[in-house]
């Protein structure tokens, strides 16, 4: 149970001396007071355009991804209709088909913004979990 205790040496080698603490921050202080304003300026519009650019992707992928989900769920309604299937089944198997297809539709819009999919499986390991011991 000891290596799960930080001892007395591994505390020293955290703490930081004073100096060095003074001189990261008059270095930082420095790499500011010299910057450039107006390569600044380039950088931040260029970033806000193609931040600008990926949210408008991300609404464009949502809202027809929204529509083609919206067509799913009424093609699955007639089917249920026609095949009279149960009241309770068509309502839960819609739910259910609409939740998971809005899991994909934000999984797909995350993965084509760039946020790697890797991460929304680990973010998302709790709830697998949770539904499948």
């Amino acid at each position: 149970m000891g290596f799960l205790f930080i001892t007395a040496q591994q505390t020293e080698k955290l703490i930081v001396p004073d100096s060095i603490q003074k001189a990261k921050f008059a270095e930082t202080v420095e790499k500011i007071a010299n910057m450039d304003l107006e390569k600044v300026l380039t950088n931040l519009v260029s970033e806000s355009i193609w931040v600008g650019l990926k949210i408008v992707l991300a609404l464009a992928i949502y809202m027809a991804g929204r529509w083609l989900i919206g067509r799913l769920i009424k093609l699955l309604s007639t089917a249920f209709e026609k095949r009279k299937v149960d009241r309770s089944l068509q309502i839960f198997l819609r739910n259910l088909i609409k939740t998971i297809s809005y899991i994909v539709l934000i999984l797909l819009i995350k993965s084509w913004v760039s946020t790697p999919l890797r991460s929304s499986r680990c973010s998302l390991r709790p709830v697998w979990l949770s539904v499948w011991p």
